[in-house]
């Protein structure tokens, strides 16, 4: 961690390690909303988990062609 003020910014913190006490649960009631003819972005909808035990940092999207063969490849979100 640096801190920055109107000087500039300060040293770097010595690094710590931290570790998330459990993973948290699934995502809930995922809704996909599929491209039209005039809208060509898929829409994806979900509720946060049941069970987490701290703030969440992220969700991670992959998509797959081709059905149930090929590579997972991860998706730019925004």
């Amino acid at each position: 961690m640096q801190a920055k003020n109107s000087q500039g910014w300060g040293k770097n913190s010595d690094p710590i390690s931290v570790k998330a006490i459990s993973p948290p649960s699934k995502p809930l009631d995922v809704v996909i909303e599929l491209p039209t003819e005039t809208n060509h972005f898929i829409k994806v909808e979900w509720k946060k988990p049941e069970k987490y035990t701290e703030s969440l940092t992220g969700y991670k999207i992959e998509v797959r062609n081709g059905g149930n063969s090929g590579d997972f490849k991860p998706v730019n979100c925004w």
